[in-house]
């Protein structure tokens, strides 16, 4: 009787175990692809967002450089401006000449706020590069000559510049057109310009996302700005060359960039890393000449993601054991009740 069970049970053993055996490798194969397909959708998407969000930023700087390039033609272009010129160059008093702007800018300021929707920072200058009137600021007459391309080329060439350049406030995107009077004589030029932490504070739509902006050490002493010199820059918070200029919120995570991350990003496209729960786009800035001057770090908060994929693995791991088991149950009773016990009854018989 009791060879008879070791029979039942070796029969059975050769019956369900390669039925075992390919049963778990087919599950252990199709878990390994659901997770591959899970973990390649996830990268996909992230990947998605993050360069559909340096699309949409670099379409932003295009559109703030626009605007600040059409409302400088505009400034370029009025009476008053010409009569300021004009009024300077017989007198050579800057200051008389200046409120000749002051008096009429207001009005041209809020046209500008209302085609841009914000405030216009506009800034004549007199040739070859020094400030003739500032509506953000009383400071005049200053040579700029060592910092700003932008102006130098415009007057010499008497042609438009736009694009980002740095200048002692900071760095901006800017539009500059050259001032010319009704005999289409030369008198100087207009800037009007948007401060670069507007054009990322505009970038953020999300909760989970955040930006900042990095520009080279180098540039900053280039330009003389507020804290350029070396007790001010130890200040700042750094990494490796670049310097934080500004960013969306302190939810930005500066504590977990490297000097590393920073060497590997390319100059000429956007980089996309990871660091523990966070994805940075590495997106360069380049000045109106095309030369890389700073970059741009979009930071997505993935953790929320990564803990729905977790429990998405966890319960595909969780049916596909269940549904191994109820297999093999109903596989056991089907070999039990339908082969194994007619073959015992018959040997019995």
């Amino acid at each position: 009787m009791k060879v008879k069970q070791i029979n039942d049970w070796s029969l059975q053993a050769k019956l369900l175990l390669p039925v075992l055996f390919f049963m778990i490798a087919l599950v252990v194969v199709i878990l390994s692809l659901t997770r591959s397909y899970l973990n390649e959708n996830f990268e996909n998407e992230t990947r998605r967002i993050i360069l559909s969000k340096a699309k949409y930023f670099e379409n932003n700087i295009k559109q703030a450089t626009d605007q600040a390039l059409f409302s400088a033609q505009i400034c370029a272009s009025t009476e008053y401006v010409d009569s300021a010129y004009h009024t300077f160059q017989l007198t050579h008093d800057l200051e008389k000449s200046a409120l000749l702007i002051d008096q009429h800018i207001g009005k041209m300021s809020e046209i500008i706020r209302k085609y841009a929707g914000h405030e216009a920072k506009i800034h004549y200058h007199l040739p070859p590069a020094r400030s003739f009137y500032r509506n953000y600021s009383k400071e005049r007459g200053d040579d700029l000559s060592e910092s700003r391309q932008t102006i130098l080329q415009v007057n010499e060439t008497k042609r438009i510049v736009s694009g980002i350049e740095v200048g002692r406030a900071g760095l901006a995107l800017r539009g500059i057109a050259p001032v010319m009077d009704a005999h289409n004589r030369h008198l100087g030029s207009v800037e009007v310009f948007v401060p670069f932490g507007n054009v990322i504070k505009r970038t953020k739509s999300r909760e989970e996302e955040e930006l900042a902006v990095f520009i080279h050490t180098k540039k900053i002493k280039d330009v003389n700005m507020s804290f350029a010199s070396d007790a001010g820059l130890s200040k700042q918070i750094k990494v490796g060359d670049y310097l934080l200029l500004d960013q969306t919120s302190d939810k930005f995570k500066t504590a977990l960039l490297t000097e590393n991350m920073i060497r590997q990003a390319s100059l000429q496209e956007v980089e996309v890393l990871e660091k523990e729960e966070f994805k940075y786009a590495i997106i360069p800035i380049k000045d109106f000449s095309d030369k890389p001057i700073g970059i741009v770090l979009y930071q997505l908060d993935i953790s929320e993601n990564i803990r729905t994929l977790q429990a998405m693995n966890t319960h595909i791991l969780l049916y596909s054991l269940l549904c191994l088991l109820i297999a093999l149950s109903s596989i056991i009773y089907i070999v039990r009740s339908r082969i194994v016990k007619p073959i015992t009854l018959l040997e019995q018989k």
